[in-house]
């Protein structure tokens, strides 16, 4: 688990971690050959949407395996509205704030101030509606978090299986949250102490273009194209050492041994470097929201990469030699979408009636 929490952030730094802070932004930008306006605009967006409060949006997913097993796509998609209580917003970006006195208590000051409301949709490979109880070629499930509540309407899994009960049900997820985020909290450093070497660097590797511009909802919105050749970026580069350094502090701080962070370090290094990445954003030109994200990745798997995720590592890796995915984010009504509201009839069960599945165990 630990290694698989690392694994995420690094999966999440290829693509903004050179965008976490205004200047590292503006130097890659201006690296890849882009003018002083062009660089600007990104940083701005980048700014618009750190402030985000709310927004409606879509989500589209589509993955393929390299694999003599699973040789159909994957492809899933979340539709659904986003709602932040802007007064915690605001508190998340600022060192000086209480919320930093009490990582425990501000998890659940963050799950009750913030509002989801989501219908996932997800095609069924044969290979794995064969698993199902009954003939099943689409999942959808919705789902919505209000005032700390996690809502689920279990009606279409019943499909899958005639033991799960169909309607709303709900439970109050903040107890949840201390044993999720039992090995890293976010809110165990302010942000001025979380600020790192990689944190200041521009990306090498990175080339970013802007496309021609489009129209959208009335707006000129401009498109940038980002290739990441992760080979430079993760290699010998200023960059890379920052990148590998990080990785291995943080193996460290896990409680792993010298020569497990090494080993896992450089692990995940050559994963990286494996990939290959781009990805699109559109830009309003005058608001600065971000309309669109699209990244594309692939990349060969070996049994150090399944390592991270299952103990049957040589069997994954003889199984699925690789993927690929193209992810789709469109975002509307930026800071203009309502909080979502608790389902109308909803069943919710006490925390202690689920912590045992949660556990793992059998409940009495």
């Amino acid at each position: 688990m630990k290694r698989l929490i690392v694994t995420i952030s690094a999966l999440l730094l290829i693509v903004i971690g050179a965008q976490a802070q205004e200047s590292p932004i503006y130097k890659t930008c201006m690296a890849s050959g882009l003018n002083a306006s062009d660089c600007t605009l990104l940083e701005q967006a980048d700014e618009q949407w750190n402030m985000l409060e709310s927004a409606q949006f879509d989500l589209d997913l589509t993955g393929n395996y390299d694999s003599w097993y699973m040789d159909e796509p994957i492809h899933f998609a979340i539709v659904g509205s986003y709602w932040f209580d802007p007064e915690v917003r605001a508190q998340i970006g600022d060192p000086d704030s209480a919320l930093y006195d009490r990582p425990l208590k501000a998890l659940q000051d963050v799950a009750n101030a913030l509002n989801l409301q989501l219908t996932f949709r997800m095609d069924i490979p044969d290979y794995l509606a064969s698993s199902a109880s009954g003939s099943l070629d689409r999942l959808s499930m919705e789902l919505a978090l209000v005032d700390g509540i996690g809502y689920v309407d279990l009606t279409d899994l019943n499909q899958w299986s005639p033991d799960i009960p169909t309607g709303w049900f709900g439970t109050d997820i903040g107890p949840f949250l201390p044993i999720l985020f039992s090995e890293v909290n976010p809110f165990e450093n302010r942000p001025e102490q979380t600020e790192t070497e990689l944190s200041t660097l521009a990306a090498d590797g990175m080339t970013i273009a802007r496309l021609p511009d489009v129209t959208i909802d009335g707006e000129t919105v401009a498109v940038f194209e980002t290739t990441v050749n992760t080979e430079e970026m993760f290699g010998d580069s200023t960059y890379g050492q920052a990148y590998e350094t990080t990785l291995y502090e943080a193996f460290i701080e896990q409680g792993n041994s010298p020569q497990d962070a090494r080993r896992s370090t450089d692990s995940l290094v050559a994963i990286m470097q494996s990939m290959r990445i781009s990805y699109i954003q559109m830009i309003g030109v005058e608001s600065y929201n971000t309309y669109t994200t699209q990244v594309f990745m692939d990349m060969k798997t070996t049994s150090d990469f399944w390592a991270l995720f299952t103990p049957n590592s040589e069997d994954m890796a003889d199984t699925v030699e690789g993927f690929s995915f193209v992810i789709t984010v469109e975002i509307r009504d930026h800071n203009a979408t309502p909080p979502a509201e608790a389902p109308v009839g909803a069943e919710i069960i006490p925390f202690t009636e689920i912590l045992p599945y949660f556990m793992g165990q059998q409940s009495s």
